[in-house]
């Protein structure tokens, strides 16, 4: 589950799974805060560790780079 509102993401992943989710930003991002140590950014999107949550923000061309 992914929310964007102009530069800024939410990533979350509510399974017992780890998941890899598409952002749109490419690779001019960095993560803000995360709940889990071992989320990262991976190529144009985010790997979520199982019951996380991440907000990350597009570097570079802010606010449309984040709309889908």
């Amino acid at each position: 589950l992914v929310m964007a509102r102009g530069s800024i993401a939410v990533a979350c992943n509510l399974s017992e799974c780890r998941q890899r989710t598409p952002l749109s930003i490419g690779k001019d991002a960095r993560i803000l805060l995360a709940s889990d140590k071992e989320i990262q950014l991976v190529g144009n999107g985010i790997e979520l560790a199982p019951d996380s949550v991440a907000i990350v923000e597009a570097i570079g061309n802010r606010g449309s780079a984040m709309r889908q």
